[in-house]
């Protein structure tokens, strides 16, 4: 029986985007889950659109929290890209814990390369923190551990298909968290 991990005899590597969404407001009388983006959050957006063209330049899917604030975060960073991917909106994502959200990535198309989760905290941080590795980016590790901001953005490699994806078994190869002006 031929390695899953294997198509053709190449290695399939794939990408993990997790993102947090931008700041959002916090107005008075709004459920938690209908809180809009800030002015600030919009800006920062707009700011991680053009990061995440220029470092992560395909998507194949995107598993979306049905908050609004994820929704509109999601909106602005896709405004200019010319991909076109398979968007989830997953009630799962919404307050999931680390473990709950690597759950939701797991169920992701074999055929998906680069997988995207715009989510929220501390899920965010959980996920990208428990799946590092030892080959990990020891600096992005350590911004990752010390605080995971809003429109912060991991990005990490592993080799298999998603329903092995594990704790300890991804590379965390960037982090960055976009500002706009």
């Amino acid at each position: 029986m031929s390695d899953p991990a294997l198509l053709g005899g190449i290695v399939s590597e794939r990408t993990l985007v997790v993102m947090r969404h931008a700041k959002s407001d916090w107005p008075l009388g709004v459920a938690d889950a209908d809180r809009p983006l800030a002015l600030r959050g919009r800006r920062d957006a707009f700011a991680a659109a053009r990061w995440l063209v220029a470092e992560v330049p395909v998507i194949d899917r995107v598993w979306l929290s049905p908050a609004t604030r994820t929704r509109q975060t999601w909106e602005i960073v896709s405004r200019d890209r010319t991909d076109e991917p398979v968007i989830c909106l997953e009630p799962a994502v919404y307050a999931a814990p680390g473990g709950g959200l690597l759950e939701v990535i797991r169920t992701s198309a074999d055929e998906d390369r680069v997988v995207a989760l715009v989510a929220h905290n501390p899920g965010c941080q959980d996920l990208a923190e428990s799946l590092a590795d030892s080959g990990s980016d020891s600096a992005a590790l350590e911004r990752v551990r010390v605080k995971y901001p809003t429109m912060g953005i991991a990005v990490l490699r592993f080799v298999g298909p998603w329903s092995d994806l594990d704790e300890g078994r991804a590379q965390l190869v960037e982090f960055a968290a976009p500002r706009g002006i």
